[in-house]
């Protein structure tokens, strides 16, 4: 599982610098308390090249932004829920995922608007596993 922690992160701080350079510098100007537009053309962007495989595991099926949040939908492609150890997986992505959207160059945006990533994940069958609401105020 770490491997593919560590995989999705690259992906996911790769995706995230090179979309919302030019809308994030848009909405910072006019100092927005929603970010709806901002986001929804940034995951708009996103949406037209996915769904992507992240690493032989990971498939990112799709982005969404709405008011003060943007999600990235994941889908375990190896996996079933019924047979995952929930608890663990949780254990192991919320301090990586935490880190990444708090450290990482890329999520320099979010953490600008103060926004929420959202990190969902499902199994093969398209059923929930967990999400992971990441708040960027936290990270100060």
């Amino acid at each position: 599982m770490n491997k593919f922690a560590t995989n999705v992160l690259v992906v996911v701080g790769a995706i995230g610098g090179a979309m919302f350079g030019s809308w994030a510098v848009d909405g910072m100007f006019s100092k927005p308390t929603d970010y709806t537009t901002v986001l929804m053309q940034a995951a708009n962007k996103i949406n037209s090249n996915l769904p992507m495989t992240v690493d032989s595991e990971t498939e990112l099926l799709s982005t969404v932004g709405f008011k003060n949040s943007f999600t990235y939908k994941y889908k375990l492609i190896n996996y079933d829920v019924s047979e995952m150890d929930i608890d663990q997986f949780k254990k192991t992505m919320i301090p990586k995922l935490q880190n990444s959207v708090c450290t990482s160059e890329s999520m320099s945006e979010f953490r600008k608007m103060k926004i929420v990533v959202k990190y969902s994940y499902s199994d093969s069958s398209h059923k929930e596993i967990a999400e992971f609401p990441i708040d960027t105020k936290s990270c100060e």
